[in-house]
């Protein structure tokens, strides 16, 4: 069990040092790596297999345009957590992505995904929790894999929350001022553009433990959450409404 978690980290390691600009189908390496995990003896593959919690085997299921999911589990670091999933496309592993995230479909061969990479440091884990923490979200556009980040300025990893809605992808932006605080807004990217539109929603200091701002597409339109109940709703052109 130990040495296929090791394999399986390592993996985690190609992936995030990697050309980040590399085809998301399209990793030798990362290949051969899981052909080698397959060459560990019968029972403990069959061990990483089982979901903790159901005590089952997992069995590898489709995703969405022609993506497998051929492995999943619990994943931590530090006081990160949460699921994680292997998907590969044909007989290629593609990268290991946040499980509740998922692949978001843009538009044709295009898609946003968060990536999990191997720390750099290691921690103690729970048996059967892979040492993960989140690295980037990934935007994959024409079989390139582009960083978020490349592509949009005043982004957080933690709180900008970016969900695709009408094949635009939509997040918060956070933008520190002279006083201290952020001025927060909604922003609107386009993939088929490369367009970015923003609207201010409100100033905050941000100190509040879950004072993140997210998007939501509601019959047509696109709405932003954040703490306290507040909301702000906005017309599938993104202009405000309430």
């Amino acid at each position: 069990m130990k040495a296929l978690i090791y394999l399986i980290c390592l993996m985690m390691f190609a992936a995030c040092t990697g050309n980040q600009n590399r085809s998301i189908a399209d990793d030798d390496n990362v290949a051969d790596s899981l052909a080698t995990v397959k060459m560990v003896d019968s029972m403990t593959v069959a061990d990483s297999l089982e979901v903790v919690a159901a005590k089952k085997a997992f069995k590898p299921y489709k995703l969405i345009n022609g993506f497998t999911v051929i492995d999943t589990g619990y994943y931590g670091s530090g006081t990160l957590d949460g699921y994680y999933a292997i998907v590969e496309k044909g007989d290629k592993q593609a990268d290991t992505i946040h499980l509740s995230i998922g692949l978001q479909h843009i538009n044709k061969e295009n898609y946003l995904f968060l990536r999990l990479c191997r720390p750099h440091y290691q921690e103690e884990m729970s048996f059967g929790t892979l040492n993960l923490h989140p690295d980037q979200y990934i935007v994959a556009l024409n079989g390139r894999e582009v960083p978020l980040t490349r592509l949009v300025k005043h982004f957080d990893l933690y709180k900008s929350a970016p969900h695709v809605i009408n094949n635009k992808i939509y997040f918060s932006q956070y933008k520190s001022n002279r006083s201290g605080n952020f001025d927060v807004s909604a922003a609107e990217y386009s993939p088929e553009t490369g367009i970015v539109r923003s609207q201010f929603l409100i100033t905050d200091n941000l100190d509040e433990e879950h004072a993140s701002f997210w998007p939501h597409g509601e019959n047509g339109r696109i709405i932003f959450y954040g703490y306290n109940h507040v909301k702000w709703t906005f017309s599938h052109d993104f202009k405000l409404l309430k």
